[in-house]
């Protein structure tokens, strides 16, 4: 068993795993204020089983992660939640691969951040459970969703709780119930 587990004040992460079998699990905080993180995580492997749980807190901060994922017969759990003032958030997530479970939770609260999120999804026989909740104050948030693939099954789950929230979503390649919609 492979496990990491990393608090503050680590600012910039590069984790590459690859292997087959293996569980691992991977667990963030970041609180702080004023701060640049840059996250860049690579799993490619066959049968392994990915827990990620990301937590950011804090207030100014500018945050850049990156999550790929290539591989066979992975089951992929990831949790991000963003609870903070003021920060610039960017999110990039690419999945590519053949007989992945895949479940996404992301969760925003929090007041007067910027938020984009890049999601694209490219393989064979995947399926894909994505949650996502904004709840809080003045947000800007920008979703890009592409699916490209074969055979693969996605469900989409989106609540908006806030004031004064600006989310848009475009979708890319594949179907999907958001197409270029403005949600109040």
């Amino acid at each position: 068993m492979n496990s990491v587990g990393i608090e503050v004040p680590l600012k910039e992460i590069s984790l590459t795993f690859a292997g087959i079998g293996n569980t691992i699990e991977i667990s963030l905080t970041f609180a702080g204020i004023g701060n640049t993180i840059e996250i860049s995580l690579t799993f490619a492997g066959i049968g392994n089983t990915i827990e990620i749980s990301l937590t950011f807190a804090g207030i100014g901060n500018t945050i850049e992660i990156s999550l790929t994922f290539a591989g066979i017969g992975n089951t992929i759990e990831i949790s991000l939640t963003f609870a903070g003032i003021g920060n610039t958030i960017e999110i990039s997530l690419t999945f590519a691969g053949i007989g992945n479970t895949i479940e996404i939770s992301l969760t925003f609260a929090g007041i007067g951040n910027t938020i984009e999120i890049s999601l694209t999804f490219a393989g064979i026989g995947n399926t894909i459970e994505i949650s996502l909740t904004f709840a809080g104050i003045g947000n800007t948030i920008e979703i890009s969703l592409t699916f490209a693939g074969i055979g693969n099954t996605i469900e989409i789950s989106l609540t908006s709780a806030g004031i004064g929230n600006t989310i848009g979503i475009f979708t890319g390649i594949g179907n999907t119930p958001f197409h270029n919609r403005e949600i109040p």
